[in-house]
């Protein structure tokens, strides 16, 4: 089984979730799968599907936290998982015990 990386998201714009490139690029070289949260739904994303990310626009930005940090946003066609109701019912007894 791969390794997850988990990234809540706040919103989507145009029915797309955006990640940093860094992100995308980190998951990529690791080998890893990123599971995304947006409003209690839950996308994920395999390495073959992480790699598939397109660019909307080119515009860098600086990071927040790293002053010499800038990035570019990769988006993904927000396609929340599919859960069966059995499997959200267990999820939930399981995280309220």
């Amino acid at each position: 089984m791969n390794k997850m990386i988990y990234r809540k998201i706040k919103r989507l714009w145009n029915g797309l979730a955006s990640l940093r490139d860094y992100e995308v690029l980190d998951a990529i070289s690791k080998k890893e799968n990123i599971r995304l949260e947006c409003k209690n739904e839950y996308m994920t994303l395999s390495v073959p599907q992480l790699e598939k990310g397109f660019q909307i626009s080119s515009t860098r930005f600086k990071s927040r936290y790293n002053a010499n940090q800038m990035y570019e946003l990769v988006d993904f066609r927000w396609k929340p998982d599919k859960q069966d109701k059995d499997q959200i019912k267990l999820f939930d007894e399981n995280t309220t015990t």
